[in-house]
């Protein structure tokens, strides 16, 4: 009997199995991926105490610097999450170079937010992965110092490496949830992953022991106490899951509700626009899926998709059930058009073809919002009207509503 728990134990560990045992044999599905490399990170910063971020093009990374007052903090975090796929595992890489471990200085990377994740800590000297959980209704951060690691990576350990974090790193973790499975901590080093300690909480804890699985991304360092300037180095990172790539949540429509929107000839004019609410921001991930435009009296338009379209005014914001959106259909924006923002799609309609429709499926991207203003991204749909007189348009819009 010993000998068969023996063997079923060790065909469920190391670093070719995924969280749930399962040989990793398929390719992972991306859910956030943040390169300083990308003409245009999606990342955002939130900087306090005289902090800083620096992109540093030529070396493709952020430098995060607290700059040299006590209460610097420097904050890195992805604009979206990475939406938990129940009975999944879940893997994040994150690579980064922390500043030499120093007194009065504390530095985190991981997958993590104010409230839930899981992430490397160096505070001071003393390094310690951490798992942060908000089940109390507050965050209390439960914490595996170094030397309680299965393998402490101080040169004693099974894989006899010793960690030097003034060195770049890559970071991995995987995990179960379902509220309740085990975490796997981990470098990877020459090629191969060494997993330095793995929490347990199935048939050991009660409950959950996170709050919220959907997490971003994140680098963190701050001058607690020692009034220097220190740089955390913040390079890449990649959130996936393993296996199976199904949307979590069902999709959801967003529409006119039959009320048309007139449009003046040779004019913009927004039909409709929807964000990520309160309740959403922190949990949920939105794509746009669909997009369908009609033109009721039939003249020729271009319709456009806008990413945080800017310059428009005013807006009623209203949330429909079984949604961690809210939409408008009441704003004005420029008769030129947006003043600022990225249009992500854009079409033609006539008279012949009355309604406009585009299927769209990107792959990673999302709404997301900004930590620092708590400012939720705003997808916006626009017409141009090229007809000769006014005419009246309706826009419906189904998204992936991912949470």
């Amino acid at each position: 009997m010993t000998l068969l728990r023996q063997t079923i134990l060790s065909g469920i560990v190391g670093p070719t199995r995924d969280a749930f045992g399962l040989m990793r044999t398929s390719q992972a599905k991306r859910l956030v991926d943040e390169r300083a490399s990308a003409a245009a990170p999606t990342g955002q910063a939130l900087l306090s105490g005289g902090a800083t971020q620096n992109k540093q093009t030529d070396k493709a990374s952020f430098a995060l610097a607290t700059g040299g007052s006590i209460g610097g903090k420097a904050i890195r975090q992805t604009r979206t999450r990475g939406i938990y796929h129940s009975g999944q595992s879940h893997e994040c890489k994150i690579t980064f170079t922390m500043a030499a471990p120093a007194a009065g200085i504390r530095q985190r990377v991981g997958i993590f937010d104010d409230q839930d994740g899981l992430f490397l800590e160096a505070n001071g000297t003393a390094l310690r992965f951490v798992v942060r959980s908000y089940v109390t209704g507050s965050a209390v951060d439960t914490v595996i110092e170094q030397a309680a690691w299965d393998d402490p990576m101080d040169g004693t350990g099974a894989s006899g490496v010793t960690l030097d974090l003034s060195k770049a790193q890559i970071l991995r973790i995987d995990y179960q949830w379902l509220g309740v499975g085990s975490v796997r901590f981990g470098f990877a080093i020459d090629g191969a992953t060494i997993i330095a300690h793995e929490t347990k909480w199935a048939n050991v804890g009660v409950g959950v022991y996170m709050s919220n699985p959907n997490l971003p991304g994140r680098w963190e360092i701050e001058d607690v106490s020692a009034g220097v300037d220190t740089t955390l180095e913040a390079i890449c990172c990649e959130i996936a899951t393993e296996g199976r790539g199904q949307p979590a949540g069902i999709p959801i429509a967003y529409d006119n509700d039959g009320v048309g929107r007139s449009v003046t000839n040779a004019q913009y004019g927004e039909l409709l626009a929807i964000r990520l609410d309160a309740g959403g921001v922190k949990i949920a991930n939105v794509r746009p899926r669909s997009l369908g435009i009609l033109n009721s009296t039939g003249g020729n338009f271009l319709w456009e998709l806008w990413l945080n379209g800017g310059g428009t005014t005013g807006g009623t914001w209203s949330s429909p059930s079984s949604s961690y959106c809210e939409m408008s259909v009441d704003r004005t924006m420029p008769t030129t058009g947006y003043t600022s923002g990225v249009k992500i799609a854009s079409g033609y309609g006539s008279a012949a073809l009355n309604a406009a429709a585009s299927e769209l499926f990107p792959e990673l991207f999302s709404l997301g919002y900004d930590i620092g203003s708590a400012t939720a991204d705003i997808l916006s749909v626009a017409v141009y009207n090229l007809a000769t007189s006014s005419d009246t348009f309706y826009a419906a819009l189904a998204v992936d509503n991912q949470a």
